[in-house]
Order: structure tokens, then sequence, then C-alpha cells
């Protein structure tokens, strides 16, 4: 792990300073600007991770592979539809949040902003999966896997951000947003292949879910912001923000309802919920 975290903090700096050198303060801005705005989505959902964690190490402990993977495919699924609740609608919004936090003058970071609010949805898939690596004592696996990963992202950010006359494609923060998203996707799914391999778990039904619950949520929450702009686009930028975040909730809890393994939950979970929230608001 010490030989995985020292590449990693290697690969955070030379992306840092391969970005500075070929687009500049402006840019790196932008990108910061972005990654500080996807990090709101993992407030919430990073809070349950030393919880899972603990589950994961009980099982795997006692040698409960069945309890392993019972806790496995309920709050992988879970956790990544909650992070991608939050990471939809921000990246969808990410004009209104923009000027909303950064004002008129960010207007040129709209597509790193947008790109790396996506980010965290799978952040917290690469968190679960450090867990259940930790948890089954199989960290060379991990450190394999991760440094793998961030050789191939030095890589694609050689070719991404370097200057046209070396050979790259001069992208700034658009390019190194492509980057973190893509291999953070491909290291979340390599990861998860090898848990499929060691403990049986369904890897398709993995990547089914990532596809359908990302789908899912960018199309309701570009509808709910079509909406709610069409509306509210006179008024102050953050009323439609606002309205597009109250609508894009309902739609949420209404298809959560109707199909609760969005959230990896039963409907009869969902009205447990419910009532002790009404219960809650009537005091």
């Amino acid at each position: 792990m010490l030989v995985f975290t020292g590449i990693s903090v290697l690969t955070v700096i030379f992306d840092r300073w391969l970005l500075q050198k070929s687009a500049g303060s402006v840019e790196q801005g932008y990108y910061s600007l972005g990654y500080q705005i996807g990090a709101v989505s993992l407030l919430v959902t990073s809070a349950m991770i030393p919880l899972v964690f603990r589950e994961y190490a009980v099982s795997l402990g006692k040698g409960d592979h069945a309890e392993f993977k019972r806790v496995l495919q309920r709050y992988s699924p879970m956790l990544y539809s909650l992070s991608a609740y939050f990471g939809c609608f921000l990246a969808v919004e990410a004009k209104s949040v923009i000027i909303i936090f950064g004002g008129n003058a960010y207007l040129q970071a709209l597509f790193p902003v947008s790109l790396m609010c996506l980010y965290p949805i799978h952040q917290i898939l690469g968190q679960l999966n450090a867990s259940v690596f930790f948890a089954a004592h199989k960290t060379d696996i991990y450190r394999n896997i991760g440094v793998g990963c961030s050789v191939a992202g030095l890589l694609m950010s050689l070719l991404l951000l370097a200057p046209r006359e070396y050979g790259g494609l001069a992208m700034g923060a658009d390019g190194l947003a492509i980057k973190m998203v893509v291999i953070q996707l491909i290291s979340v799914n390599i990861q998860f292949f090898y848990i499929h391999k060691t403990w049986d778990v369904k890897f398709w039904r993995f990547i089914i879910h990532q596809i359908v619950i990302a789908t899912m949520f960018l199309s309701a929450a570009h509808a709910c912001s079509y909406v709610s702009h069409a509306w509210t686009g006179s008024l102050p930028i953050f009323v439609p923000f606002f309205v597009s975040g109250l609508i894009y909730t309902t739609v949420t809890i209404i298809l959560t309802m109707l199909f609760p393994s969005i959230f990896s939950v039963s409907r009869a979970e969902v009205f447990d919920l419910m009532n002790r929230l009404r219960k809650v608001l009537a005091h």
C-alpha cells in the first residue's frame, strides 16, 4: 500500500503540473472548481463507508461468504445510486451551480465541471471495493490494479494534456476531467471483475446496474431541468435551480416507490421509511 500510495500521489502531482505547464492557471482553476463541486455528492455517501467496511470485515472474518455477497450486492448498488442521484443532477445543472458559486467568469469551465460531477459516482464504488480488499487482506491485488491504472492514467494524461507540438491534444481542464472519469470507471470495474472471480459475485449485474442508473438519473435531471428553466427561467438563477431540484427529488421518490430495486431496497422498506419520516414530521 505504501508503493501504491506513493505512485498515486506522484500521479496527481504530475497531472496538475502538466495541466499547469500546457494550459496555465486559468485551466487549473476550471479543473479545481469542477473537482470541488463534484466532491459535494460524496458528503452523504462517504459517511457510510466505515459501516459497510465493518460488515465486510465481520462476514469475511467468519468465512461467511454468503453474508458477504448479500452485503456487497445490497450496499454497492445502494450507495452508487445515492451518489448518482446527486452527481447526475449537479452535472446537468452545472451551469447554474457555476453561476451561483463562481459567477459568469467561470462559465468556460462548464464541461470539466459537468464531467467532474460524475466522477464521485464511481469514486464511491472504488472506496467500497477498497474496503473489500482490505477486509479480505488482499491489498497486494488492490495495489496491482491501482498501479496498473495509474500508469495507464499517466499515458492518457500525456495524450490529452501535452501540447500539440509534442503529439498531445492540449485539451486542458477538459482533458484532465475526461482522464479522471475514464480511469476511475476502468479501475472500479476491474476491481469488480476480480471480486466476481474470487467470490462468485454477479459481475454483469453490477455493469448493467451502473448503466441503467446513470442513464435514468441523467434523463430525469435533464427533463426536470428543462421544465424548471422553462417555467422560471426569467427569475434569478437560484430559483430554477431550486425548482429543478425539487421536481427531480419528487420524480426520484416516485421512481423509488415504483422500482425500489433502484436503491437496492424492497417496497416494504420504502414504505416503512416513509412512515417513520411521517411520524417524525408529525412531532
